[in-house]
């Protein structure tokens, strides 16, 4: 594996999209479950997070800041934030 650069910028690394596409449809996909969750359609497990920021128009370096405000697993809400305001 290669070395970070000065910068502690990674040399390899996949885009935004990817990241997510492996952790939705690919990670089903991994678990022969494609058809049944990875994807938001009907007929398909409702498993989502709502975030505090939309990561497509931040840049990387506030990833981290991003916190969970909403997370819904087999179609019911599991946690909410305190305080956060869902729209």
């Amino acid at each position: 594996m290669a070395a970070p650069r000065a910068d502690g910028s990674p040399r390899k690394k996949i885009s935004l999209d990817d990241c997510i596409r492996a952790y939705t449809s690919g990670s089903a996909y991994a678990q022969f479950e494609e058809g049944k969750k990875g994807e938001l359609k009907a007929g398909e497990y409702a498993d989502f997070i709502v975030l505090s920021d939309d990561l497509t128009k931040i840049p990387p370096q506030q990833y981290t800041k991003t916190t969970v405000l909403l997370t819904v697993a087999g179609g019911r809400t599991v946690y909410v934030q305190d305080g956060s305001s869902l729209h």
